[in-house]
């Protein structure tokens, strides 16, 4: 979460590049924070209600106002709708995964890889010219994945 917003902050001031790395740091975090916790024996219902949380903004908040502020600031009002069509998908799936059972298998893409993703993407728009269309429709393709009934396998 503190990467995430990091990231907003970042952001807000125009250091695009770093805000994105700010999103992909705070995707190794969440890789082995969940380790960890299993290891120290800290598992909790609200360790879990934290996570999703803190996924939310680092993988569905940050990069989508880094991609409104920096690609999307001059779609005016659809930039607006892209980036809030991006976070609620992300709410929708991460809701919808902490009600589902357990399996070896996700259902639609993790918001997590979907952030890292779009970070990734400005990481590159921020150091070459690219068409910031092409921003708007990654975005809408992993908003249409995350909330998709694909199933992906867990690694």
């Amino acid at each position: 979460m503190i990467m995430g917003v990091s990231a907003i902050i970042l952001a807000a001031k125009e250091y695009f590049f770093l805000a994105s790395i700010m999103v992909i740091i705070g995707a190794v975090f969440d890789r082995y924070d969940g380790i960890v916790a299993r290891k120290l024996n800290v598992v909790s219902k609200l360790g879990k209600e934290m996570d999703s949380l803190a996924d939310l903004i680092t993988f569905g908040l940050a990069p989508s106002i880094i991609a409104l502020l920096f690609p999307l600031s001059s779609f005016k009002i659809s930039g607006y709708i892209i980036s809030i069509i991006f976070i609620t998908c992300g709410w929708y799936r991460l809701s919808r995964y902490n009600v589902s059972h357990m399996s070896n298998v996700y259902t639609g893409l993790p918001i997590t890889i979907a952030g890292c993703l779009l970070a990734v993407s400005l990481i590159y728009q921020s150091e070459y010219n690219v068409h910031p269309h092409s921003t708007a429709f990654m975005m809408l393709v992993f908003s249409y994945l995350m909330v998709s009934q694909h199933k992906i396998k867990k690694i």
